[in-house]
């Protein structure tokens, strides 16, 4: 089944994003953004937050942070925007659920959720204001 949360604006958003968390699967595919002469970079918020909700996701090697997040084995990543690809991988993903590859995926996302946690972003933290001497 696949479904659409309106992510239209903030407002919307907020009612919206408690329904993230009921669902083992994320989209996360987006073409790069120019603005004239600059590429506009965004951060991984999507995968963030599928790993937050225990989901996976699909998404292109060409999303800020991915690869370095996901590494390039992970699943169910895509090279591109093709539809053909994308589809691919979501019938993959379908094909494998509760499998190998989709448990594979799962303790990377872990892995994510451990990296973004609370806790981690304070010892990063920390560690910085260690090095600067504070």
């Amino acid at each position: 089944m696949l479904d659409f949360i309106d992510a239209s604006g903030a407002e919307v958003m907020e009612k919206n994003y408690r329904l993230l968390k009921n669902y083992n699967f994320h989209y996360c595919v987006r073409n790069s953004i120019e603005t004239g002469s600059a590429r506009v970079h965004k951060p991984f918020t999507k995968g963030f937050t599928a790993a937050v909700c225990k989901s996976n996701l699909i998404v292109n090697s060409g999303v800020d942070d991915a690869i370095e997040f996901l590494t390039e084995n992970y699943p169910y990543m895509v090279n591109s925007i093709n539809e053909r690809e994308v589809i691919e991988v979501m019938q993959k993903a379908s094909s494998t659920f509760g499998k190998r590859d989709w448990n594979n995926a799962r303790r990377i996302m872990e892995k994510v959720a451990e990296r973004i946690s609370s806790k981690a972003i304070a010892e990063q933290l920390a560690a910085v204001l260690i090095r600067l001497g504070h």
